[in-house]
């Protein structure tokens, strides 16, 4: 009869052997047997252009709503209008402040050159203010010839005193030329006088007298000089009088009219960036497409700077597959890297896997803002050959959910099964 102990011990051993046997098979296996690697990625599919957002800068009070959810629009199209009150109202002032600096340009410039007549430029014809300009420049017309008047009359002023001076000097040259005379008639009796005394024939009173009267004579002639040549330097004195008046008053005329110059630059600017938030208040489709996500409700209602009003879908069947990746998995892509796209937002049964290839990788990590995970955004290219595939009747569409298998390299069984513990391991070593 056979031993039980020694039975019992060889059926240990054939099950270990079994055991070791199968696990030396699984492991054979897990070894050499490869399964294709993938990142699954959940996406949307979008326009390949993409939506644009309907914002404005400034934000305001909304006076007309032109659109709605689901209209199509062209683009430049007037999707909605914003209150215009104060916006017009500054523009106003800014343009009755231009036309008062163009009245008083056109006078400037008039009186720097001696025109008679004030002339607008003819950029100003189709000047938005013409009457209220016309009136301005009729006012600084009246108030050019009231200073041209005021420049005459002083110029005149100055001319008649050189007139009358003119004439005085013209008398006591008279005067003068007279004097003279008499002084040679004189001294020509003196010189007689003379000869008479020494030879006793006439008295030296009489002499002396003769002597006095030609002394006179030549005083009066000088003073008759000096009053001459003080007329003369009057003259010179008005002359001078007179082109200072008028070099001051071109000179004052200069330098307003380089500082109105400087205004209309200044209040042109204004213009322009008035007209550009008036314009601005006109808010129009970006590119043609599908109005979407349009919070625009209510005429009244405000808008806040810089909201998204509504969103323009465009119309185009260039597709593409938005995803979000793992930051773990990220390594693992690259762009021109293929995928296979499964659209869940179509029946499974008769919706065939499409392939798509990553037109772009984000540079850079993002964050959801509802729940904080962390992610990487690619972008799939659908081409028009792959959407062609699908069956008669089915149409794919901006919004759609999607799904995509992004395939990586092949790794064996046994890899996925010691990769964790691996990573722990070594992760537990370089732990102090």
């Amino acid at each position: 009869m056979a031993d039980p102990l020694e039975s019992l011990r060889r059926h240990a051993i054939a099950g270990l052997g079994a055991i070791a046997l199968f696990i030396g098979l699984l492991g054979g296996w897990a070894g050499t047997t490869e399964i294709a690697g993938a990142v699954v990625a959940q996406g949307t599919v979008v326009p390949l252009e993409g939506s644009k957002r309907v914002q404005h800068p400034e934000g305001g009070v909304v006076s007309a709503i032109l659109v709605k959810d689901g209209d199509a629009v062209a683009a430049g199209q007037l999707l909605l209008r914003l209150d215009s009150t104060t916006v017009s109202a500054n523009l106003a002032v800014i343009v009755s402040q231009l036309s008062a600096a163009f009245a008083l340009e056109a006078r400037l410039t008039a009186e720097s050159i001696g025109n008679d007549e004030l002339t607008l430029p003819r950029s100003l014809d189709a000047w938005p203010d013409r009457a209220t300009l016309a009136g301005l420049l009729a006012a600084q017309e009246r108030l050019r010839q009231s200073r041209a008047e005021a420049q005459a009359g002083l110029a005149a002023q100055l001319q008649e005193q050189i007139g009358q001076l003119g004439e005085q000097i013209s008398g006591l040259q008279a005067q003068e030329a007279a004097v003279r005379q008499q002084r040679e008639i004189l001294a020509g009796e003196v010189a007689d006088a003379q000869i008479l005394f020494r030879d006793g024939l006439m008295e030296a009173s009489r002499l002396n007298a003769s002597r006095r009267e030609l002394a006179r004579l030549e005083g009066e002639a000088g003073n008759l000089s000096a009053e001459i040549a003080s007329a003369r330097t009057a003259i010179a004195g008005s002359r001078a009088k007179i082109a200072e008046n008028t070099a001051t008053f071109r000179a004052g005329v200069l330098e307003d009219l380089r500082d109105v110059g400087l205004q209309i630059a200044e209040l042109l600017q204004q213009k322009i960036a008035a007209e550009d938030r008036l314009a601005k208040l006109e808010i129009r489709a970006p590119q043609a497409g599908i109005v979407h996500e349009s919070i625009v409700r209510t005429v009244g209602g405000v808008v806040a700077a810089g909201e998204t009003l509504m969103q323009v879908v465009p119309h185009t069947d260039r597709l593409a597959l938005e995803a979000r990746v793992s930051p773990l998995d990220i390594d693992k892509l690259n762009v021109g890297q293929l995928a296979a796209v499964r659209l869940t937002g179509l029946d499974a049964r008769t919706t065939p896997e499409l392939v798509a290839a990553v037109d772009a990788i984000s540079p850079d990590l993002s964050r959801d803002p509802a729940t904080g995970v962390a992610y990487f955004s690619i972008r799939m290219k659908l081409s028009e050959a792959e959407l062609a595939r699908l069956p008669e009747g089915q149409h794919v569409t901006a919004g759609m959910p999607a799904e995509a298998f992004l395939r990586t390299a092949d790794r064996t069984v046994l890899s996925y099964l010691l990769g964790p513990l691996a990573a722990q391991l070594s992760h537990a070593f370089r732990e102090d």
